[in-house]
Parts: C-alpha cells; sequence; structure tokens
C-alpha cells in the first residue's frame, strides 16, 4: 500500500464524518440572530452590520447561485423540508468547520510525526490521538453550532487553522527555498480572512513569532525593517486622516524613523542627486508634514509614495517579504468592496433594502471597519474581577463538554506538557496560537459575568445578578480556544498511550482500551448534546417571522424592536418574497439618520427632506414633564404617524445646536398625551402604522388605547378601541382567531400544525411547525426560544379574556386550553416560575370550562393546578365549582365552607358563595 495512505484516508474520514454530522444537524431554514440577517444580505447583495463581513456575503452569493440540490439530499437524510438557498449559503460554515477540523488532525499527526513518533508508538495510535483530537474539536458545543448556521466564526477559524498547517509545512521543508511559498500563502489567506471576521487574526502572531524563533535570518534582515515602516505608512494613510490619536501618530513617525533607516543601510544616502533618494525625502516630508501640521492630503499623499520607494529602492517584490506585503494588501481588497456597493444601493436604495451604515464615504467605510456605532472592546479597567471572568470562561468550557470537561483538560495539560518536553519550536507555533486563543481574548474581549448563569451570585432582594452582565452568552468567542483545547487533548492521549505501552507489562490490554474508551467517551458526549445542536426540526425562527410579518391586515410600517423580531423578517422577505409590501422599521437602527434616509426612500411616510435628516441630532429637548430628552427614534415614529394622518404642523420651534438650527413641529415634542389629542385623535390612517407586539412598551406609551391587536401585531387607530391599561385587552378578534387557527378549534388547530413538516401550507393563517414537538427545543441559553412561545400564548390568552369579556365559554375555553398547550413546552427545570404561571392559566381554564359545561375538562385543569400549586385555595374554590356543576351541592357547600373559612375575606369565594 502506498506510503502515507492511512494517514490521509482518516484526513477525509475526519472531514466526511464531521461535515455529514453539520450537514444532518443544521437547520433546514432561518435560525435566530445574525443569520437571517447574514442570509438576506448575501441573497440581496445586501451590507450586514459593522464591519460588513464583505468577503462572507460574496462567497455565501457565489454558491447560492449553483444549481446544488441540497434540499433534496437534506430531506432524503432528515426526512424534512428545507430551503435549498439556505443550505448552500450555510455551506461555507458547514465545509470550512469539516475542512477545519480535517486540519487538526493533520497539525495533530505531523506534530507527533516531529516528535519522532512512529519510532516509539506505531502509526495507528498517531492517526487514533489525531481523530481523537479533531472529533473533540468538531464536537464542542458551540463550534458545533457555529459550523451548523450562517454565521462568521467557523470560517474564520478555518483560516487560522490553516495558517498554523501552512506554518508547519513550511517548517518541515524549510531547507528548500521553495517551502516559502507556504508562508506567502499563509500570510495572503489569514488577511484575506478579515473579510470574514477579524478574529481570525489569533493566528498570525503566534506564526510570525514561530518563524523568528526558528530562522531568524529570514525576518530580521534590512528589508524587514524598510517593510515594517512601509506597512506602517499604509496604516498611517488610512488611520491617522480618519481619526488622529496618539496611536496613529506613534505609528507615523515610528514608520518614517524605520523607512529613514531602511534607506540609511541601503546607502541611498551617499548620492544624494538620486532620483529615488530625492522623491523619497520629499514623501517622507510630505508625510511629516501632514502628521504635525495635519494636512491630511499631504499626509496620504506622503504615506502611499513612501511605501512604493521604498518597494523601488529595493526591488523587494523579489524578496518573499515583500511579495508577502502585497499579497497582505491584496487580501484586503475585499473590504472595498463595502464601499462599492454601498455607493450604488445609496444611490438606488431600492435595489436591495440592507445598507447597514451606509459606508460610500470614506468616513461612513472606516467607521463600519472599526465597528465605531458599539462600544469599543477595552482591556482595561476589566467589567469584572479577573476571577469572575475565569469563572466564566471555566463555566463555557463545561457548557461545550459536560460529561467529558475533566478528562479533556486532563489530556490537554498532559499534551502540553509533553510537548513543552519534547519540542519547543513546534510549542512557539501550536501553543502560543491556544494562548492567544484563550488568554489573548480573555483579556482584550474584557467579558461581564454570563447572564443566563451569573458566576458572580444573585442579589436575593431583587433577584438580578450582582456584577453587569453581557446581553447574551458569548461563549463563541472562544471556540477558537475549545478547538486548540482539544488538539492538545489528541496529543495528550497520543502521550498516554505512550506511557502505557511503554510501562504497563499487558500491552495487548492497552491496546484493547486505546481505541474503544476516547471513541466512546466522544460517542456519549455526541448522545448528550445532540438535543442542543440538531436543528433538523427547527422552523421557529422562519415561522415566527412570517406569523409576524402576516399579521398586520394592510400594508404599512411595521415597528420592530431587536435581532430576533427583526433578522428572521428580513429573511423572509429578501429570500423567500413574503410581504415585501411591509416595511420593517427597527427601533434601534431608527435612532441612526442613514436608516431614516433609507426608509423614506423605501416608502415610509416621512415628511423630513433627505437634507433635514441628515441634520437631525440622536436626542432632542421635550415638553414633557416627565423626561426631558426623547431619542431620535421617538421623534420619527411621531413624524410618521403625522405624516400618515396628514396632519400640517401649526406651530415650530427652532431646534438649535447642530450643524444647521432646525425647525421642527412643536408637537412633536409634546407628551405623548398631548400628541395624540392634536395629531391622530379622530383620524384615519392613510399609510397604516404597526408595532411588533414584542416591541418595547416605551415606543407606544400614552397611546395604548389606541392600538388594536392583529395576530402578533399593534395596530394604531385614530379612535379608542378599548378600556385597557395594555394593547394585549384591545383584540381584533375575528382576525387574530382567523389568523391563529384558520377557521378551526385552536388546540385542534395547533396540535395539526405542530407536525406539519411541510411547505405545503395555507396561506395567511399562523404557522406553528415543531412548537409541540418535542424534539425541537423549546430551551436555549439565548432565552429565545422560551420567548416565541410565550408570544404565541399570549395571543391565545388574548384571545381567551376577549372571549371572557363577551360570555362565550367554550371559545374561551379553547383559547386558553391552547395558551396552556403552548406554556407546557417550557422545561419547568430551567424557568421554573413556568409552575405558579401554569397553576393560575389551569384555574383560569377550569373558570370558563365550567362555564361552558365541559366538565372534564374543568377537572383536568384544577388536578394539574392542585398538583403544580398545592395548597392554592383557589384549586378547592374551583372544586367546589366544579361539584356545583355536576349536582354535587353538599359537596360543592363543604369547599366552600373550607375557603371562606381559610380566607374569609376572599372576593372570589365570596362571589362563587353567593352564585352558588
Amino acid at each position: 500500500m502506498k506510503k502515507g495512505f492511512w494517514k490521509w484516508f482518516f484526513f477525509w474520514f475526519v472531514v466526511a464524518l464531521t461535515t455529514f454530522l453539520y450537514f444532518k444537524t443544521t437547520a433546514p431554514t432561518v435560525v435566530f440572530w445574525d443569520v437571517g440577517e447574514f442570509l438576506a444580505a448575501s441573497h440581496i447583495l445586501g451590507v450586514p452590520h459593522p464591519p460588513g463581513t464583505p468577503l462572507y456575503v460574496i462567497i455565501c452569493k457565489f454558491l447560492d447561485l449553483l444549481p446544488l440540490p441540497l434540499a433534496h439530499l437534506y430531506t432524503l437524510i432528515n426526512g424534512t423540508p428545507a430551503i435549498n438557498s439556505v443550505l448552500k449559503m450555510t455551506l461555507v460554515p458547514i465545509l470550512t468547520g469539516g475542512f477545519g477540523m480535517g486540519l487538526i488532525y493533520l497539525i495533530i499527526y505531523e506534530v507527533i510525526d516531529l516528535w519522532g513518533g512512529k519510532e516509539e508508538v506505531p502509526e495507528h495510535f498517531q492517526i487514533l490521538s489525531a481523530v481523537v483530537g479533531a472529533l473533540l474539536a468538531a464536537t464542542g458545543a458551540v463550534n458545533w453550532l457555529n459550523s451548523i448556521e450562517a454565521e462568521t466564526y467557523t470560517p474564520a477559524n478555518f483560516f487560522s487553522i490553516l495558517f498554523v498547517y501552512l506554518a508547519l509545512l513550511w517548517y518541515k521543508r524549510r531547507e528548500d527555498r521553495n517551502s516559502l511559498r507556504f508562508l506567502l500563502a499563509g500570510l495572503y489567506l489569514i488577511v484575506l480572512g478579515t473579510g470574514i471576521h477579524l478574529t481570525d487574526l489569533f493566528a498570525l502572531p503566534a506564526v510570525f513569532a514561530f518563524v523568528a524563533f526558528v530562522e531568524p535570518k529570514i525576518i530580521f534582515t534590512t528589508p524587514f525593517w524598510g517593510l515594517a515602516g512601509a506597512l506602517g505608512a499604509l496604516l498611517t494613510a488610512f488611520k491617522h486622516p480618519y481619526e488622529p490619536s496618539t496611536a496613529s501618530m506613534a505609528i507615523g513617525v515610528m514608520s518614517i524613523a524605520l523607512m529613514l533607516y531602511y534607506f540609511w543601510k541601503e546607502g541611498a544616502f551617499e548620492d544624494w542627486t538620486s532620483p529615488v533618494t530625492l522623491l523619497f525625502l520629499a514623501a517622507v516630508a510630505s508625510m511629516a508634514w501632514g502628521l504635525f501640521a495635519k494636512h491630511n492630503f499631504f499626509l496620504v499623499l506622503g504615506s502611499l509614495a513612501s511605501f512604493v520607494l521604498v518597494y523601488v529602492k529595493g526591488k523587494l517584490w523579489r524578496d518573499w517579504r515583500g511579495l508577502g506585503l502585497l499579497l497582505m494588501v491584496l487580501a484586503f481588497t475585499p473590504e472595498f468592496w463595502l464601499m462599492v456597493r454601498a455607493w450604488f444601493l445609496h444611490h438606488h436604495p431600492n435595489a436591495a433594502r440592507m445598507n447597514e451604515a451606509d459606508p460610500y464615504t470614506w468616513q461612513a467605510f472606516m467607521d463600519v471597519l472599526t465597528r465605531k456605532q458599539y462600544e469599543p472592546a477595552k482591556m482595561f479597567p476589566r467589567r469584572v474581577p479577573w476571577g469572575i471572568q475565569a469563572k466564566v470562561y471555566w463555566l463555557y468550557l463545561v457548557w461545550q463538554y459536560p460529561q467529558i470537561v475533566l478528562p479533556l483538560v486532563f489530556l490537554a495539560l498532559v499534551g502540553l506538557t509533553t510537548h513543552w518536553q519534547r519540542d519547543k519550536k513546534t510549542l512557539v507555533l501550536v501553543g502560543l496560537t491556544l494562548f492567544f486563543a484563550l488568554v489573548g481574548f480573555f483579556i482584550a474581549f474584557n467579558l461581564k459575568d454570563s447572564p443566563t448563569q451569573p458566576v458572580g451570585g444573585i442579589n436575593p432582594r431583587t433577584g438580578q445578578p450582582l456584577l453587569p452582565t453581557e446581553v447574551r452568552d458569548r461563549d463563541y468567542f472562544y471556540a477558537a480556544s475549545h478547538i486548540f483545547l482539544s488538539l492538545y487533548a489528541g496529543l495528550g492521549l497520543w502521550e498516554v498511550i505512550r506511557l502505557a505501552l511503554r510501562y504497563l507489562k499487558v500491552k495487548w490490554l492497552v491496546a484493547a482500551l486505546a481505541y474503544p474508551v476516547p471513541l466512546l467517551a466522544i460517542a456519549f458526549h455526541v448522545y448528550k448534546i445532540w438535543p442542543q445542536v440538531d436543528r433538523s426540526h427547527f422552523y421557529l425562527a422562519e415561522d415566527s417571522a412570517y406569523n409576524l410579518l402576516i399579521s398586520p391586515r394592510d400594508s404599512g410600517v411595521m415597528f420592530t424592536n431587536g435581532d430576533n423580531d427583526t433578522f428572521p423578517l428580513w429573511f423572509d422577505q429578501e429570500v423567500l418574497g413574503i410581504r415585501r409590501d411591509l416595511i420593517i422599521a427597527n427601533l434601534s437602527l431608527l435612532n441612526t439618520n442613514w436608516y431614516i434616509r433609507q426608509l423614506k426612500y423605501w416608502g415610509a411616510p416621512i415628511s423630513f427632506s433627505e437634507e433635514e435628516i441628515a441634520n437631525l441630532p440622536p436626542v432632542l429637548p421635550t415638553k414633557d414633564p416627565k423626561r426631558r430628552y426623547m431619542f431620535l427614534r421617538d421623534f420619527v415614529i411621531r413624524d410618521m404617524i403625522a405624516t400618515s394622518v396628514g396632519y400640517k404642523p401649526k406651530r415650530k420651534v427652532v431646534i438649535k445646536g447642530l450643524k444647521e438650527p432646525m425647525e421642527v413641529p412643536e408637537v412633536y415634542l409634546e407628551p405623548p398625551e398631548v400628541f395624540l389629542e392634536k395629531v391622530f385623535k379622530g383620524k384615519k390612517f392613510n399609510y397604516p402604522i404597526y408595532f411588533a407586539m414584542t416591541t418595547t412598551p416605551e415606543a407606544w406609551r400614552g397611546w395604548e388605547d389606541y392600538m388594536l391587536m392583529e395576530g402578533m401585531a399593534f395596530r394604531l387607530v385614530g379612535h379608542p378601541v378599548g378600556q385597557g391599561s395594555y394593547p394585549l385587552e384591545n383584540v381584533d378578534e375575528p382576525r387574530t382567531r382567523w389568523l391563529f387557527a384558520d377557521g378551526k378549534g385552536m388546540v385542534e388547530y395547533l396540535k395539526e400544525a405542530s407536525f406539519n413538516y411541510t411547505y405545503n401550507l395555507p396561506e395567511g393563517v399562523f404557522r406553528f411547525r415543531g412548537v409541540l414537538d418535542p424534539r425541537v427545543p423549546k430551551w436555549d441559553r439565548y432565552d429565545t426560544n422560551n420567548k416565541i412561545i410565550r408570544n404565541y400564548a399570549q395571543v391565545a390568552f388574548s384571545l381567551g379574556n376577549y372571549y371572557s369579556k363577551h360570555e362565550r365559554w367554550a371559545e374561551a375555553a379553547d383559547a386558553f386550553n391552547a395558551g396552556r398547550l403552548l406554556m407546557k413546552q417550557l422545561p419547568v427545570d430551567k424557568y421554573p416560575e413556568v409552575e405558579s404561571q401554569l397553576a393560575y392559566v389551569d384555574l383560569s381554564l377550569a373558570e370558563v370550562a365550567i362555564r361552558a359545561g365541559l366538565l372534564e375538562l374543568a377537572s383536568e385543569a384544577i388536578e394539574e393546578a392542585n398538583q403544580l400549586a398545592p395548597g392554592n385555595p383557589g384549586v378547592k374554590l374551583k372544586k367546589a365549582q366544579l361539584l356545583a356543576a355536576k349536582g354535587d351541592l353538599k359537596g360543592a357547600e363543604a369547599l366552600f365552607q373550607e375557603v371562606l373559612k381559610a380566607a374569609p375575606n376572599n372576593p372570589d369565594a365570596l362571589v362563587a358563595a353567593a352564585d352558588f
């Protein structure tokens, strides 16, 4: 058999197995968080949120165009239908995840090979160790999840792993001058990967340190200092005109010094008449003048000219280091696609309704690349104590390998120790990569406490965490460290096998245990986390977005709150073509001028001109005694309402402190109740305005009685629609009932629709695929699935309350029972409060069921309430009412007496006893 056959056989085995696992467990459609945004942006070539991920969008779009029949294959494997476009775009993380784990296998194999492993231990144990390390890396929970959704973390990690592997190939062949091609390829690819996610750069300092440690002479020569100066000049030309700072000034000064040093060492100053030398001195002078005199034109001109002249002087394109820098610059060029595409969308806003941050100017482009709209990452001061952050990291690690975390860490420590003892050169490469992925990210990201399992403790009085928490758990930031810990666990397994073979006499027993023990441990681990990662029946995101989109009766504007009630809607609209007549206005983005401008071009009723929109401030002073300022979003919401009803402002006030003083309608700054009275009370909306039921009440507070619930959306109307203090009490019953149940019983339709895994679904009514399916988890660490189920239950309860008020008891029982069935999907061990909530629902259901004559249903609800809340007087009260309804008057009277004796002032008991 050909030499190396088994090595490459098992490489392809790891790639194929991992890719299959990822493909099988990926969702057939969109999931929550950024996935909907990335899928929609890639499908229409839009610009997603900063930093824009241009390379990711381009690659996904390329795959989206290919005629790949993946949906048929997916249905064959899982038995559930899928959206072909989604699967094609999700191939990016699936394939980079599969090949990334194949590269982890190869790195383990090559490192052991460099240790001389074949001379000490049979090769099949080397292969086994590499397979185990790769499979451990592949099946860490967050790395698995990153690899089965259209996200950027797995592709970014792939470029980092590939760079490490290419550096190893260079090291093995370093005596051959041609081996430098591996380093050149790695430099190009690692910078190219920044077009997917900047975190891929964590491997760059490790590889640089490795090459410098192994072969310092191929780096630290005179051309290196010239190239370092040229790179610094390039960075200065980018950064300093955009955002001058002490750091950018220091980089500029250092780059000038390094380039001058390079020219001096090259003897350029011996001949002052040389055109190259004169031009270089002029360029450096221009750069220095631009830096210190703050003339950006001279700074950029001098920086770029210096860069070029350094290359011309030393003909550095012939040197591998110079070629490497040029390749890095070339690899960065996909970032400029953002500006090109944004420029087109700025002038043609309807070509693709996604152009976040609108980076069509240099300033806006740099704002996107530097993620200026987000809170900057600061290493100091620490947001929570170091010890708490270390505990959070350990918590996140346990989540990845809950059953086998201790053996994994033990093997990883053995692997690190062995690497230290056997080969410090490759330790610099692989060990430093782990260091930057773990310690580097730990320091740089400076994460707060976990929001779902705060390790800093809970305040017993408020029930809130004692320390600041993240908005959501950020364990995905540490996926690269989990991968490289698994790599070291593979190396540690090889060392354990080597020691066992060397010191134990029963070598056959070692061989007999070496295979089944680690492989069975991995199989058990996969079995335990499978429910967490298997999304083959997950339609909650697509269906919740669909249900939100079809809720409004008419075309108009619908305000949404955050990622999970916006991104899936974008996906449904742009990829599936559902309700594109409805303009989605995200409340967070509505605080930005560029987004308001785009909404106006998309058709939203905004009265301000483009110039006025650009001049609007982020906050405005109000005439409301309860609050001095309002956000820009609230101001624009009021303008949309006024424009929609045709309101003509009578008085205007001047807002000062802007670039240009601006007149705005005075009524926009009034308290919400005054705005209602003066602007839209009694008026007809020519352009309907909706709020998703998930929006913050702060966006519509004061208008509650003028909001009509249509399905999962609140329609703003010009007349009062009820006396409720909350819009959920003002229900458009015919439309909401039709949307929820398609003309059938609500419980009947809910059960039927939950297991209807097809795309042959009725149009214009709610979809509930997987809602009652136990294979679809209703709990996730981000608390998203739970909120969707609760939203559906709230619609059912709103209908139940409506029917109760109108004494339509049988319909009320059906609605409450549907809501109860939904609430029972929430795991009590994760949401302890569900028990008391369900008990309350059961008692409400029992009440209306008794009145409807549905005594069996009432009995079932009472019994469940008794189990959930034993001792609750309401349970005895409902039992008494049930006995009375059955004709057992003596039993009912006895229970009424017990309730009245235990709680003589209980109003419900008094009313029920009086009725009795």
